[in-house]
């Protein structure tokens, strides 16, 4: 019985009954190698953990056996390509086995499997390298008819043997399959980035086609592997407009033994805390992005890309064996309900030193080029808010005030301190409409009698106006139609609020949500909601989205904050609301004011949130010379220097300025080249 989050929950007369004696068994068996696909005469040891199945408060407890006085027995599927000698696999010919270890421990036996690749696998694998020849992702087909596969970069693994497949009314594709052909080719894209850490990229990859069979059905495992990475997809041929029930997925991520990951616990919005674990501490569900280190030191992020209505979001499920299964998110409590033909999200793993993460844009790679003929509505720059500083909410007025005469007062000088600042927006926040609880799911409607009067003064000052909304009143076709009548009105964006979810019928309404407001020249800022997945490249209206734990959280620490670069913003801009001082209605920071100025520059947003009020930017040291006409648009980012979790400088351009970003947890000295100045060019540097 399982709570979790801010659920308020009864159990009606819950009782655990437990046999004491059995509470001293041995429960389970994990196995674990640094190397599972290896190649020939290589050996791996063998690295054997038990647990008792001990219950105490939580729950079943992960207590490790003792296992000196075990007895451990391995076997092989197929001794001809590997075997076992003395706690470690031998490598001996090219091939696929699986290992199974028992483990015997007070006459109680359990037993558990490692998948093994040797060499170049079996008759039927297939191989697909980066241009470069630094990154090998290896795929075969084994004898039950399964496709597994394993990457590596410059010959050390990063992902071992792993699982691939799904669960569909058209078939079980975990399994079974027959191999038709397979065709390798050479992919390239060369696309324009709007708000975002490059304002062009170049990406060529390799990209591998599998075409299987299974019961007359064409199934595709579609890969592609760049320098900094790799990434596949399912495709599903069936017959034109076929309905497709997807039951699960069966995609898998194996963390080398001696890994160390840094996960976040699953959260419907993405808003929880990066945490350390070792790979027996992998247990329960976690939120892409998820970044591990192996033990030789490369780094590698798994996230998704290119989620399409076609599918949900998928979460995290990680093991102790070091898997990492990728599955539906919670809130999916269906099968996934879609036509054929059907082409999957991407399943993606970024591979490099910290720079590879940090610098990469493979989300966007994997995403479909611009989908808007006509871009230059899509004005990238600073927004102006209210609501976190306490200033302009709601549900907290001055003493003595109405909503009716404070609103348009302060939203006023807030667009002068915007003006005055050059920043391009200002954001009407929760409260901007009347609210409403008696008109079936509307919460808000209609209009203050002030509203025009804002309008017309943003308009005069040349300040673009966003404004919030709650997803409920966005769900259906009839409510959407306000959508075109706040762009008839002069509103420049949105901000949809409250997802909370990352099943299909929210990832549907995402999508409709951002093309409705791109057919309106509508910005789009999604909170309350999953990750990005690079639609920013389609869609560069949806111009940034939340799901990080931000300025509003009053538990975020310089940790967390040195891992953000590396995880939430490798795979996307993220709306953190950086503020510039510790007065805000959240209490206290644990980080230096220096920390807070620098996340301005380090946390990248198409449409930088400033969050603190007008009098903290006049009277900062920065106001001149940073926070005036601060760029949320980057020509290139350049990551000089990083150890995710402890330090990060960032460098990045904007016409002839560059802005340099150092944040770090731990007190340090940093050294950076200025090599990526212009040569002959002289430059004048402001420092806080």
């Amino acid at each position: 019985l399982y709570a979790n989050g801010g659920s308020s929950t009864t159990w009606a007369d819950a009782r655990l009954y437990c046999d004491e004696e059995a509470q001293e068994d041995l429960a389970r068996v994990t196995a674990r190698t640094e190397e599972t696909w290896m190649q020939v005469g290589e050996t791996s040891a063998i690295n054997v953990t038990g647990y008792i199945g001990r219950v105490g408060w939580g729950g079943l407890q992960n207590i490790k056996a003792d296992l000196t006085n075990a007895t451990i027995t391995y076997s092989s599927s197929d001794e001809s390509v590997a075997r076992v000698e003395n706690g470690a696999i031998v490598a001996v010919a090219d091939g696929t086995a699986t290992i199974t270890c028992n483990v015997e421990l007070d006459g109680v036996t359990q037993s558990t499997t490692l998948d093994v690749i040797v060499g170049n696998g079996t008759e039927d694998s297939w191989t697909a390298v980066s241009p470069d020849g630094s990154i090998k992702t290896l795929f075969t087909l084994r004898d039950d008819g399964s496709v597994v596969f394993a990457t590596s970069r410059d010959g050390n693994t990063v992902i071992g043997a792993s699982p691939t497949g799904l669960v569909t009314n058209l078939g079980d594709f975990r399994t079974g399959l027959t191999f038709v052909d397979s065709k390798t080719e050479t992919v390239t894209d060369s696309y324009d980035l709007i708000g975002a850490k490059k304002s062009h990229v170049d990406a060529t990859g390799t990209e591998l086609t599998m075409s299987f069979e299974k019961d007359g059905v064409t199934y595709r495992i579609v890969s592609r592997v760049y320098d900094d990475g790799m990434a596949f997809q399912y495709q599903i041929e069936g017959q034109e407009g076929e309905e497709l029930t997807i039951s699960s997925e069966a995609t898998g991520f194996l963390m080398p033994d001696g890994s160390v990951a840094q996960t976040m616990d699953f959260d419907k919005a993405n808003e929880e805390r990066y945490y350390q674990k070792e790979i027996e501490e992998l247990e329960g569900g976690y939120c892409m992005p998820l970044l591990y280190e192996t033990e030789n030191g490369d780094w590698a992020l798994l996230s998704e890309a290119a989620l399409t209505p076609q599918y949900s979001g998928g979460q995290i499920v990680g093991h102790d064996s070091g898997m990492l299964d990728v599955v539906f998110s919670p809130e999916q409590f269906s099968d996934i309900v879609t036509t054929a033909p059907f082409v999957s999200p991407w399943r993606f793993m970024v591979i490099g030193d910290p720079a590879d993460i940090a610098e990469n844009t493979l989300a966007e790679t994997l995403n479909p080029d611009c989908a808007i003929e006509d871009t230059s509505w899509i004005v990238p720059g600073a927004v102006d808010w209210t609501w976190l500083n306490g200033d302009l909410r709601h549900d907290n007025l001055p003493e003595g005030t109405t909503w009716e005469e404070t609103a348009p007062e302060l939203y006023k000088q807030y667009i002068d301190f915007a003006v005055e600042m050059g920043w391009k927006y200002q954001l009407l926040d929760e409260g901007w409409q009347p609210r409403v609880y008696n008109r079936g799911n509307d919460l808000y409607d209609g209009y203050y009698d002030w509203m025009q009067e804002v309008l017309d003064y943003a308009e005069e000052k040349g300040v673009g106006l966003i404004v919030w909304a709650n997803k409920r009143d966005l769900d259906t076709p009839e409510e959407r139609e306000r959508i075109k009548e706040w762009a008839d009105m002069g509103i420049k964006g949105i901000k949809p609020d409250f997802f909370d979810s990352q099943s299909q019928e929210i990832i549907q309404l995402l999508d409709i949500l951002t093309k409705e407001a791109a057919e309106n020249h509508l910005l789009i800022n999604i909170h309350g909601a999953g990750k990005t997945t690079g639609e920013r490249r389609t869609y560069p209206n949806a111009i940034c989205r939340e799901a990080v734990s931000g300025g509003e959280s009053c538990w975020n620490d310089a940790y967390f904050d040195c891992m953000l670069p590396f995880t939430r913003f490798a795979v996307g801009g993220a709306d953190f609301t950086p503020m510039a001082s510790y007065g805000n209605t959240f209490g206290n920071k644990t980080v230096t004011q220096a920390h807070l100025v620098a996340e301005t520059i380090m946390f990248e947003c198409g449409i930088q949130t400033m969050a603190d009020k007008p009098a903290v930017y006049r009277a900062h040291v920065a106001y001149e010379n940073l926070f005036k006409n601060i760029p949320t648009s980057w020509e290139d980012s350049i990551l000089l220097d990083g150890d995710p979790g402890h330090y990060v400088n960032m460098a990045r351009t904007t016409g002839d300025d560059w802005y340099v970003s150092l944040l770090a947890n731990e007190a340090r000295t940093a050294a950076f080249n200025l090599d990526f100045l212009d040569d002959g060019a002289t430059y004048t540097a402001y420092i806080f």
